[in-house]
């Protein structure tokens, strides 16, 4: 019975010494002053900061109120699969999601199916699988090509 706690004993201080040698992270902004800054540089900008300028070769902050900054370029459709059911009822699963009753047709000389795309733009395009398509221009390419 003398064993039991001799094994004990090790164990704890070890657990004992690791938790005293981990690191407490605490905050990342640790004095008020800091945080202060920071929500007035969220807030006013610069000039309520204190005097702190942007770092050189940053993007300075719209200066007219309400200004938005252009949106990002829409990312590429890719037509990943089609199911044509022998029912009529198709899937089509364009960037991973299931898109039910999205027409499915042909193209290409030897008749594979294709699903029809609008842009934004208002122009219709061919998309096959294995394929995408830029929204901004048009243009169709296969997916696997840079």
């Amino acid at each position: 019975m003398i064993r039991a706690p001799a094994l004990i004993l090790p164990v704890l201080l070890a657990a004992a010494s690791a938790a005293a040698q981990t690191p407490h992270l605490g905050r990342l902004f640790t004095t008020p002053l800091e945080r202060q800054r920071l929500d007035s540089l969220r807030a006013g900008g610069a000039a309520a900061a204190g005097g702190l300028t942007p770092a050189a070769g940053a993007t300075p902050a719209p200066e007219v109120a309400g200004a938005v900054p252009p949106a990002p370029p829409p990312a590429p459709l890719v037509v990943n699969g089609i199911v044509r059911r022998s029912d009529g009822r198709d899937t089509v699963w364009i960037n991973q999601q299931v898109q039910h009753g999205q027409p499915v047709g042909t193209a290409g000389a030897r008749r594979q199916p294709a699903v029809t795309l609008t842009l934004p733009n208002g122009a219709a395009v061919q998309v096959q699988p294995g394929q995408q398509v830029d929204p901004a221009t048009g243009m169709v390419r296969n997916a696997d090509q840079p």
